[in-house]
């Protein structure tokens, strides 16, 4: 199955999740910590609404 460009999106905003929750854990400030999870949480938002996208154009398409 060839990806679509939502899969790749999604796979873009995950690595990017993963960097700011990675980020997160090694803050020792509690307010930047704060900052970096709610960065990982709004890319993870971002990633779930590419995947609903993929999964949706691929229903229309009967794959």
């Amino acid at each position: 199955m060839t990806q679509s460009k939502y899969d790749i999106k999604a796979a873009e905003y995950r690595a990017l999740a993963a960097g700011s929750t990675a980020a997160a854990e090694a803050c020792v400030l509690d307010h930047a910590r704060e900052q970096h999870q709610a960065s990982a949480d709004r890319w993870t938002a971002l990633a779930e609404a590419e995947e609903s996208r993929a999964e949706r154009q691929r229903q229309i398409a009967g794959v």
